[in-house]
């Protein structure tokens, strides 16, 4: 008898302790990488989400940021399959695991310089100057002050 109730205790003590920690396990989050978080001129709260490609964008962006506490603010599909969302670091990271996502990227401000340094092979250095020897440099004549820039394209 005693042996018994022994073995139904060690029983229930597993059981218990069996139930205890799987909560624990599943409470875990599986977090993704955000590309470019690193980055000091970065958008906070901002990121840019690719999809993989067997995911339609205008379907699964709004489920996805609600899913993860997001809010979207554009969606593409033609460029980018993905979409652009306001939310924490830690949702991002926390959408950035999901199936449906390929990555998530931290937004980011791009500046523009007005004098580049060592110009690719276009014919810049020698477009801003007449004479011999080249300065290694493409400099603008005029920063065009009135000019607003609205898409720029970085390769």
């Amino acid at each position: 008898m005693r042996r018994v109730l022994s073995t139904g205790l060690t029983a229930a003590a597993a059981l218990c302790l069996a139930a205890a920690v799987v909560p624990a396990a599943s409470a875990q989050e599986n977090v993704g990488t955000i590309l470019g978080a690193e980055r000091a001129d970065v958008v906070k709260d901002s990121y840019i989400v690719s999809l993989k490609a067997d995911t339609a964008s205008r379907a699964a962006a709004p489920g996805l940021a609600s899913k993860y506490g997001g809010q979207v603010d554009q969606v593409w599909q033609h460029a980018l399959n993905g979409f652009s969302v306001k939310m924490t670091a830690k949702q991002a990271a926390r959408l950035a695991a999901d199936p449906k996502v390929a990555y998530v990227q931290q937004d980011a401000q791009v500046h523009l310089l007005d004098v580049q340094q060592n110009p690719p092979s276009w014919g810049l250095d020698r477009v801003d100057q007449r004479d011999l020897p080249l300065s290694s440099s493409y400099q603008y004549d005029t920063t065009a002050s009135n000019v607003h820039a609205y898409i720029i394209d970085t390769g």
